[in-house]
């Protein structure tokens, strides 16, 4: 039998508050409807009392006190929860699908015991998650079907940098953004970020964002004379974590490499070469939003940064940041008729350019950051061993990463 996400469970913990919240109204409406069916048929044990609604019928409040839930009443209540579901991936009938009704389930668990007090076994959830999955699917009422997870890999990244620069878009409303969405899904291909960690989703969240404190650019001596830039990224906002101050740290990449190129240095290490294809070249896009934001302390002009020298004795030159921009966002929201703001650059305003984009392109699916996260995960799992990926992110010894690079 296949194992049910809900199987691990040994506690509940819902996404948010309110879908837990949501799937108790649910059950109260549910009651509730029951008992004015009983009232329209003239059930004398009613005592002529009239029809109820939710408000004054069974609030959570009232739930407190309650006997346990029978399995019995558990099963009707999910019955009827799918017959009244409008399921987005069965687009035929548009049905639910089990996981989702499952996951509607394991929400309704979860509220009922925190509001009652009183928790259903785990036996009991496990026998409504296997009906759930075998008796209403087979009674047509839920499908078992998934959502397909398409990769979004080098390939698609190459003909959505070719539409990205030929085809003038309308979604593309200020020449900032020709420099900032390049970079920042190259990036989403180095990193595996999730998307929260660079865009705010609510307008709330300015204070969120990639800023310039979360990047450092270092010019990096080459053998053949001259330098080559550097970068790394920390992330703040990683899953779960609500405390700014607390920075997961990223690696050193070499800015002109590509996704296989991409290499983790202990300090600075030893850069890979250039990129070969320009497309995969990302060198510009740091350093030209850094220099139109006045970011660089001591470089103003372009021509400054040409002039730069690495000092004798030395092998790198960190490029620090002006203490004015530390907390400005590098991905900013522009548009013709604003021009440049210092808001961040919204999660809708990147996702609206990628879509457009991405379908101009003619790629197959929803081209998403997830689908960039399972691209570079698959990549990682299919090149390294266990021990190996763990010394990827824990080593320190530049040798160990040429080794397995």
């Amino acid at each position: 039998m296949e194992e049910s996400g809900c199987q691990r469970l040994q506690t509940w913990r819902p996404p948010s508050r309110g879908s837990s919240e949501l799937s108790l109204k649910h059950y109260e409406k549910w009651i509730v409807s029951i008992e004015n069916d009983r009232l329209s048929a003239g059930d004398l044990s009613t005592d002529g009392q009239s029809a109820v609604n939710v408000p004054d019928a069974m609030s959570p409040r009232s739930f407190q006190g309650s006997p346990p839930l029978d399995i019995a009443t558990i099963k009707d209540f999910l019955r009827f929860k799918a017959s009244i579901s409008e399921g987005r991936i069965d687009e035929e009938l548009e049905r639910a699908t089990a996981d989702s009704l499952n996951a509607f389930a394991e929400w309704f668990f979860a509220e009922f015991a925190r509001v009652t007090g009183d928790s259903i076994s785990k036996e009991d959830r496990q026998e409504v998650y296997d009906w759930v999955r075998n008796t209403l699917t087979r009674d047509g009422l839920v499908v078992n079907k998934k959502k397909p997870k398409h990769l979004f890999g080098e390939k698609g990244f190459t003909r959505f940098t070719i539409i990205f620069w030929t085809v003038d878009d309308k979604t593309i409303t200020h020449p900032r953004h020709k420099v900032q969405i390049p970079f920042v899904l190259s990036v989403f291909f180095k990193i595996a970020a999730r998307i929260g960690a660079f865009f705010p989703e609510k307008k709330t969240d300015s204070k969120k964002g990639l800023q310039y404190r979360d990047i450092e650019l270092v010019l990096l001596r080459i053998p053949s004379g001259g330098w080559k830039a550097i970068y790394r990224i920390d992330q703040r906002w990683v899953k779960n974590n609500r405390d700014p101050e607390n920075v997961v740290y990223g690696s050193f990449y070499p800015l002109a490499g590509g996704f296989a190129n991409t290499v983790c240095l202990g300090r600075f290490g030893a850069p890979t070469s250039q990129h070969g294809t320009l497309l995969h070249d990302d060198t510009q896009f740091p350093l030209a939003l850094a220099i139109a934001d006045h970011a660089i302390w001591g470089v103003n002009p372009l021509d400054d940064l040409w002039q730069l020298q690495i000092p004798d004795g030395n092998d790198e030159l960190p490029l620090r940041s002006n203490d004015s921009v530390l907390h400005l966002p590098i991905l900013r929201n522009a548009t013709m008729r604003d021009g440049v703001t210092n808001e961040p650059l919204p999660k809708r305003t990147f996702d609206r350019i990628l879509k457009s984009v991405v379908n101009l392109s003619g790629f197959f699916g929803p081209a998403t950051v997830h689908a960039i996260q399972r691209f570079v995960g698959k990549k990682v799992n299919t090149r390294y061993t266990e021990a190996e990926r763990s010394q990827h992110v824990l080593q320190g010894d530049p040798r160990v990463w040429v080794e397995f690079m």
